[in-house]
């Protein structure tokens, strides 16, 4: 598993084989010191982060809004 510095809704995410995870850390000081990714790996969101970066031309170091609240 590697980390990734890519994030949707704030979370990175965690990349393992061709496969991308959603991880529960958004904190960037938290997700450089942490090792062990197999603790913090969530939900498959590989199909969603393929059509975003499609969409949008960018696969690294960018951060995925889908839900908005507020102004």
């Amino acid at each position: 598993m590697k980390k990734t510095n890519i994030r949707i809704n704030n979370n990175f995410l965690i990349k393992n084989n061709n496969q991308y995870f959603l991880s529960d850390i958004s904190d960037y000081n938290e997700w450089i010191k942490i090792n062990t990714l197999e603790n913090h790996k969530k939900n498959n969101v590989t199909n969603q982060y393929l059509e975003l970066s499609e969409k949008y031309g960018i696969d690294y170091n960018i951060n995925f809004i889908l839900n908005q609240s507020g102004g």
